[in-house]
């Protein structure tokens, strides 16, 4: 399949325990490949957990697509 420029928006902590870096790298390059727009953010000694940057991202993400619909 392909994503067509579908954006993807992935945050992580740098040292999550459940989510290792490298497999959050690996995600984004292959949505990358597939032709999705990949907005990869890791967050430095953050645990595992969801923060207002993150927040904000995907309220900005949904208002991007709901505005082009």
């Amino acid at each position: 399949g392909r994503f067509e420029g579908t954006p993807v928006f992935l945050g992580c902590s740098d040292r999550d325990p459940h989510v290792p870096a490298w497999r959050v790298e690996e995600t984004a390059d292959v949505l990358t490949r597939m032709g999705a727009e990949v907005d990869l953010r890791f967050y430095p000694g953050l645990p595992h957990t969801v923060n207002e940057d993150e927040l904000q991202a995907g309220r900005a993400l949904l208002q991007r697509m709901t505005a082009t619909t």
